[in-house]
């Protein structure tokens, strides 16, 4: 079976030998090359842009080869990224079988001089905003870096290159290869081993295709629900505690996905199923629990203050937001998404997987948000409870 190898990198000059080689000896083996320059990389599809092309030939591919050197290629101010980054955050993000090399020089420059400069900036960045630096702030603080003189690369060296490599090291912790310009190498031994360690996947296609039809079909559910629930007015639930267990029980967990531009999505951790809802109400000057269910130490009759900015609840009934608000605690590892509604204030807890801590909470907040609410049918659980609470005002 043939294989479908994508080989990814700037159209630089000095690659060209280097691209051309690759591609002749894949080609040799028996395999599928994918490379822009040649006719495999075929047309792009109706409406699909050059780039979103790129992308998707990486994810039809069963190995990605990056070749890194002085150029960093086209930047995409709506996705903060080249292209050649988001190919390989395609790959990386879809789980590809990935080689990357590196020229020997840039790469000897980035771990001498480059990394501790930024790892250096990181620290700074962190203490003061309390997350961490986007890749665009780490672009532009080397080329500022750049243009200072810190930074004198004997070959001029684009400095994206160093926030590309950056994310791929130290970031995703990735191994990369260092490899000489005009120093010939036995691609077809190493690709030979490649393939018998079974490196192949084949994609799932028809497993892909339920699972779409199943998503449009969920859709068209949700839309019919929605706009029923705008139609009903509920005044009473007879069995708090059953309410509550039944709304936990349809809050799923799912993963955290961070989106660049309309090009590439980059899974910044997980958080799992729905492990507590609490309902307050406001009386006076305090906000009482009415009723809890699930794994957690409040319990019916507790009570808030108001005026206590600690407290996530007196916080969400102060904010009055019509939509909900979240929240992070780092000691128990657990978002909490509240939402007012009149004098009603409910609390949706969904455990925090391990990678998560307070600065990633903040730099990750809108995806985390984003996440929750998209995963499973939680959006439409969330508007129903809402309906429900509008109905229950005194």
């Amino acid at each position: 079976m043939k294989c479908k190898i994508f080989i990814s990198s700037v159209g630089q000059d000095s690659l060209v030998p280097l691209r051309n080689s690759m591609y002749e000896t894949l080609t040799g083996l028996g395999h599928e090359p994918i490379m822009y320059e040649k006719p495999s990389f075929g047309l792009a599809l109706p409406g699909e842009s050059s780039v979103e092309q790129c992308l998707r030939l990486v994810n039809e591919s069963h190995i990605y080869l990056l070749f890194i050197y002085t150029a960093a290629g086209s930047y995409l101010k709506d996705a903060n990224r080249t292209v050649t980054h988001l190919e390989y955050i395609q790959a990386w993000t879809s789980q590809k079988y990935m080689q990357i090399f590196v020229e020997k020089s840039v790469l000897q420059y980035y771990f001498q001089n480059v990394r501790s400069q930024i790892n250096e900036y990181v620290a700074s960045y962190e203490q003061i905003n309390g997350t961490l630096p986007d890749c665009g702030d780490v672009f532009r603080h080397v080329e500022d870096l750049q243009h200072k003189g810190v930074l004198q690369p004997l070959v001029p060296t684009d400095p994206y290159i160093w926030a590309l490599l950056h994310d791929i090291i130290d970031i995703h912790k990735v191994m990369v290869q260092e490899i000489a310009l005009g120093v010939p190498k036995d691609w077809g031994s190493m690709f030979s081993d490649i393939l018998r360690q079974g490196v192949v996947l084949i994609p799932r296609r028809e497993q892909s295709e339920e699972n779409e039809r199943l998503a449009s079909s969920y859709q068209d559910f949700t839309d019919v629900i929605s706009s029923v629930m705008n139609k009903l007015s509920i005044r009473e639930i007879t069995d708090q505690r059953g309410f509550l267990s039944e709304i936990r029980s349809s809050l799923k967990g799912g993963e955290i996905k961070q989106v660049l531009g309309n090009y590439a999505i980059i899974p910044q951790g997980d958080f799992r199923d729905c492990s507590a809802v609490v309902l307050f109400k406001r009386s006076q000057d305090s906000i009482i629990c009415e009723e809890a269910d699930g794994r957690t130490s409040i319990s019916p009759g507790a009570s808030f203050d108001l005026s206590n900015q600690d407290s996530f609840v007196a916080v969400t009934y102060h904010l009055a937001s019509p939509d909900p608000v979240l929240f992070y605690k780092e000691s128990k590892q657990t978002f909490y998404l509240t939402l007012r509604v009149g004098e009603y204030i409910i609390s949706f807890h969904f455990p925090a997987g391990r990678t998560w801590s307070i600065q990633k909470f903040k730099s990750c907040e809108s995806f985390i948000y984003d996440g929750i609410m998209r995963v499973h049918g939680n959006a439409l659980t969330i508007r129903y409870v809402k309906s429900v609470l509008r109905g229950l005002q005194s």
